[in-house]
């Protein structure tokens, strides 16, 4: 809404397989696609081989964090958002967990066996070299080896069954096995899924090899070798907002996806089953959850990455549950806080989840206007004859402007036809085309073309925020409509305004789904 014209793992010769790796959320539910193209020996270039007779050394902790955007994390454990903090259990239920610090707050953490002695490590990554820990989650470094680069997602699996975690790298859907840990030529290379999948690596059918598994939004594909193809099995579990943990919890030697919700670990012992075989509780719901051999007993056990709360910021309260709104888990939760009912300033913060966990860290964030008569109450009608901004969490899928910045957002590029519907009927609360080009003011129906060329330009970019229209709700005529996030940060009818350069930031970040919390301080979190 435009600003108004006043204010008013397993028993057997291998070592269990129990590096497992935290989950990145999953997407739209979407079936598999594996491209079939060749296996075959691949470079991974762009990294020297450390010098193995370099004495161990520790790697110690700082409080160096990444104030930029969180990389893929693909394999990792934690990362931004995560401190250097771990909490190991040997008891299937997590009791009597010992501390170990390892790395620096923000490192890109792995679990793995890289020396084949049936007892997981914590493995370190900085640019392409890897820190490898002692057995056990000892916190020196007793191995380092460089491969591949910078930016590209890791995975650690025995890929050919000697009992030893190797890297392998995911460049798009191509994944490039290494059977050493050093720099290298690929062993082998393979297509398997899309981009962005997530990935967890196992061994599904307990034949000593580690593949590949993706899930998409519940469904989890599984594919027992390392080549292109369909997935081998697939089958629904848990929630498209769960971090899934996959590890060998039953010591049968074949790894299962377990699923964590809050701070309940919801445990599965074989593939195909949508119900879990029992649960237990271990560690803060803010906190990553990981799953590890630390004692050599070919069983996995429960482990924590301690979180980094110096990265929370105002996403303290989204990261310590206390939002009286369900904001779904989301990825990324952007917020519009005002301090009172009466203000139309607020403070409008962009939040986003460290994965495995139900954290958020601070992104970024700037001062906005909002509805120049204030934050209307719950229930109570927003936007136009209120000047007021909705109370309450609401999804973002769909945005507009005069160009892309691009967005993985259904973007509309304005028209001189684009309207907004604010007379009752058919097209209320909803975009449209008018039948003829115009830059008059049209209202109640909004003239987006118009508005995006006035002096304040406040649609050049604008994020359509889900306040009383589906996906989130029906349409109720009288209650509001066009209710946006979008550019020229002066006092709105109820829409949120900030700059517009932070606009196509905001864009281009968001996904979508993603949440967007609109309200007062004091009420949002109770």
């Amino acid at each position: 809404m435009r600003h108004p014209a006043h204010p008013s793992t397993p028993t057997r010769s291998r070592r269990p397989l129990a590096h497992r790796l935290v989950a990145v959320l999953g997407s739209a539910l979407l079936g598999v696609t594996a491209l079939g193209l060749p296996a075959g020996a691949a470079p991974v270039p762009d990294g020297e081989e450390a010098d193995d007779d370099a004495p161990p050394v520790v790697v110690p902790g700082s409080a160096a964090t990444d104030t930029g955007a969180a990389p893929d994390q693909g394999g990792t454990i934690g990362s931004v958002g995560s401190s250097p903090t771990f909490h190991l259990s040997n008891s299937p239920t997590g009791a009597s967990p010992r501390q170990v610090i390892f790395g620096r707050t923000g490192d890109e953490v792995f679990i793995a066996d890289t020396d084949g002695n049936g007892t997981d490590e914590m493995i370190v990554r900085r640019g392409a070299e890897f820190h490898v820990s002692g057995s056990g989650g000892s916190a020196v470094t007793t191995h380092r080896f460089v491969y591949g680069r910078a930016g590209d997602e890791v995975f650690f699996g025995d890929w050919d069954g000697d009992g030893v975690d190797t890297p392998a790298v995911r460049r798009g859907n191509t994944f490039l096995v290494r059977n050493e840990n050093s720099a290298g030529f690929a062993t082998s290379s393979f297509d398997y899924g899309r981009v962005g999948d997530e990935v967890h690596v196992g061994d599904y059918d307990a034949d000593g090899l580690d593949t590949i598994a993706i899930r998409r939004g519940i469904q989890i594909h599984v594919r027992n070798t390392l080549t292109s193809g369909p997935a081998s099995v697939q089958w629904p579990y848990g929630r498209a907002t769960d971090s899934v943990l996959v590890g060998d919890t039953d010591g049968d030697g074949t790894d299962t996806f377990h699923v964590r919700r809050g701070s309940t670990v919801y445990v599965s012992d074989s593939h195909g089953e949508t119900t879990a075989d029992r649960t237990f509780t271990f560690a803060a719901a803010y906190d990553v959850a990981i799953l590890g051999d630390w004692d050599g007993n070919g069983t996995d056990t429960i482990g924590a990455r301690a979180a980094d709360r110096s990265s929370w910021g105002r996403c303290a309260p989204l990261s310590l549950g206390q939002s009286r709104y369900d904001t779904g888990l989301t990825d990324r939760v952007s917020m519009a806080v005002a301090e009172n009912w009466s203000t139309s300033w607020a403070t409008f913060t962009v939040c986003e989840r460290v994965p495995g966990s139900e954290a958020y860290r601070e992104r970024w964030s700037t001062s906005a206007r909002i509805g120049a008569n204030g934050t209307a109450r719950p229930g109570q009608p927003a936007a136009w004859h209120t000047y007021r901004t909705p109370t309450g969490a609401y999804s973002v899928t769909e945005s507009f402007g005069l160009y892309d910045p691009g967005t993985a957002l259904d973007h509309r590029i304005l028209t001189p036809y684009s309207r907004w519907g604010g007379t009752p009927g058919r097209n209320y609360n909803q975009y449209y085309d008018a039948s003829s080009p115009s830059m008059a003011n049209t209202m109640p129906d909004e003239n987006m073309w118009r508005l995006a060329h006035t002096r304040g330009g406040d649609y050049r970019q604008g994020a359509v925020i889900n306040y009383n229209r589906p996906p989130d709700s029906p349409i109720r005529e009288g209650m509001g409509y066009a209710i946006f996030l979008h550019a020229n940060p002066v006092a709105t009818a109820g829409c949120i305004a900030i700059p517009e350069h932070l606009v196509s930031r905001y864009l281009r970040e968001t996904q979508p789904g993603d949440t967007m919390l609109l309200g007062v301080r004091d009420h949002l979190f109770g």
